[in-house]
């Protein structure tokens, strides 16, 4: 079949955006193109892999700019066996090792001092080559240079105002009421001050909420087809890609804290109440990591807590200092709340998003109808996060019905949220329902095709695979209140035929996951992991001839 003829000008920015945001490969954004754009569905991946080569996109390392890069390292005299300084070249980021690495390998090059320092005086500098600031040495690997170290644009000015650092309780006259009634009660349950708190922070986020909603902008925030794809979107998901390396051991975790901040700077050309809650909603995901409540971790509660803790403080030190300068005295106010009051930030975050949610979602105009669908999203995350169960379920229930009715039943998103209830059934131990929800989404994922489709399916995939534990684990339970003191037959069968079911879907996940997902992305480590645990447990599930469950 002859090449199809195609301007990729036209698509170079949707083709950047996947090639360096989403870390897609040439066959998924070729499956990507032909979903967008029916144009283009004769494409192959080869053309999409000599554009994106031709316009800089391809990771490959170019000799000329790791040249560059490491007389940048030279030149401030950095100790080149330290492995933790990070490149950016062009739109991707490696480790000083890493190019002491590829200079290994090159057979000119007997000395690297020796190499750089007999580089010609007209040697010129490769562009989009940069030398980022290091991770530290300590163990949590988060970067501890200072945010007016790292960013000195936001310096204050000498005649800057420094009201906005520290959020100002000002005596009102429910206050001072207030303050009565908790002196006659003797000891209180909460300080007049914490109250006040909380009241100031409902005030700024209602203000905010009503701003935005009656500016012009709000009216052309339209829905974007993909909100992965947006900066707050990205923000959220390298932070999920921080915890889980974190929580795996995984020593380059750090870049992937790192390259969240450095999201938050870019956030603030479009900070919507959509930015707010994905804010929200990582910082309660930060915050569990926190309490060591989340499973599978590696490490311990103490290092779980020091990370988040860097993290979190990091990130609402950035947010407050770049929000001072950029953002709406209501805005500034949240985040300056958030970063001074620690202890109380999970109970904050829980308050930020049901006001935003309550004013946004309460708009009777159908172009903000889609806001107050995301927010409630945001929210139910944020419960999750925070252990709430009984109104997480009942609000995912509700938002369920909601995106049924605004998008339809085969919506991206409506799937999404789908797997949600039906991980609420499997919370509860309702696997019945929980089996018909997730086999709903498997459906679901057949009206779409290429990464999305894989993705749902995977989803789907890990959700049945859970059920079938779920029924072994609630048949032992039975088994163990009985009189029986061993299994009987039929009860040894069904665990076995149950285990089986499992390795089933959880093999069928990782074949998608393999296929469409980065290796040690979240998604392909995770049943990676679940399965080595099944079959250590269950030696006959690693024998074939056994595993006929048709």
């Amino acid at each position: 079949m002859p090449k199809q003829k195609v301007n990729w000008e036209l698509y170079r920015e949707e083709i950047t955006e996947l090639c360096v945001r989403d870390r897609f490969g040439p066959d998924g954004i070729r499956e990507h193109l032909r979903e967008r754009h029916p144009e283009l569905f004769t494409i192959s991946s080869r053309q999409v892999r000599g554009q994106t080569k031709k316009w800089g996109l391809s990771k490959k390392k170019n000799n000329h700019e790791m040249i560059t890069a490491l007389k940048l390292a030279v030149d401030q005299n950095i100790d080149l066996s330290r492995t933790d300084i990070m490149f950016r070249v062009r739109c991707y980021k490696f480790s000083l090792g890493e190019i002491i690495r590829y200079f290994g390998r090159q057979k000119d090059v007997q000395d690297i001092l020796t190499y750089i320092s007999g580089l010609p005086p007209e040697f010129e500098m490769a562009p989009y080559v940069e030398l980022l600031y290091p991770l530290t040495d300590d163990p949590t690997g988060v970067n501890q240079v200072s945010i007016n170290e790292r960013y000195p644009q936001l310096e204050d000015d000498s005649t800057a105002d420094e009201s906005s650092e520290t959020v100002e309780l000002s005596p009102t006259p429910l206050n001072d009421q207030l303050d009565e009634e908790f002196a006659s009660l003797g000891t209180p349950v909460s300080s007049p001050d914490e109250f006040r708190l909380v009241e100031k922070t409902i005030e700024y986020v209602t203000s905010y909420c009503m701003e935005y909603l009656a500016s012009p902008r709000a009216l052309s925030d339209d829905e974007p087809t993909y909100h992965k794809h947006t900066a707050h979107g990205i923000l959220g998901s390298r932070i999920q890609d921080g915890i889980f390396h974190a929580l795996q051991g995984d020593a380059n975790f750090g870049k992937d804290f790192n390259t969240a901040l450095d999201i938050v700077e870019p956030l603030f050309e479009q900070m919507h109440p959509m930015c707010v809650a994905q804010i929200c909603a990582s910082m309660a995901e930060l915050m569990a990591f926190h309490s060591g409540s989340t499973l599978q971790a590696t490490v311990s509660r103490e290092l779980q807590a020091e990370i988040s803790n860097r993290v979190l403080n990091c990130l609402l030190e950035l947010l407050t200092k770049i929000a001072k300068k950029r953002a709406s005295h209501h805005l500034q106010g949240i985040f300056s709340i958030f970063l001074s009051n620690p202890c109380r930030r999970q109970e904050l975050v829980l308050k930020v998003m049901q006001r935003m949610t309550d004013c946004c979602g309460r708009s009777s105009a159908e172009r903000h109808y889609w806001k107050g669908l995301y927010l409630k999203e945001r929210y139910a995350d944020c419960l999750y996060h925070a252990g709430v169960t009984s109104e997480r379920y009942a609000l995912r229930t509700q938002l369920l019905d909601e995106q049924r009715h605004f998008y339809g039943r085969t919506k991206r998103n409506v799937l999404w949220t789908t797997t949600n209830v039906a991980d609420d059934f499997l919370e509860s131990e309702k696997p019945s329902l929980a089996a018909d929800m997730y086999n709903l989404t498997l459906r679901g994922a057949n009206e779409f095709q290429g990464f999305d489709r894989a993705k749902i399916r995977f989803a789907a995939l890990e959700g049945l695979a859970k059920v079938a534990l779920l029924d072994v684990k609630l048949a032992e339970r039975r088994q163990q209140r009985g009189t029986l003191a061993t299994p009987t037959t039929n009860s040894t069968l069904l665990r076995r035929s149950k285990l089986m079911e499992a390795a089933n879907y959880l093999e069928q996940a990782e074949k998608t996951a393999q296929l469409w997902f980065e290796n040690g992305s979240r998604r392909a480590t995770r049943v990676r992991l679940q399965l080595i645990v099944l079959y250590q447990d269950n030696i006959f599930l690693t024998q074939p001839e056994l595993r006929d469950i048709s």
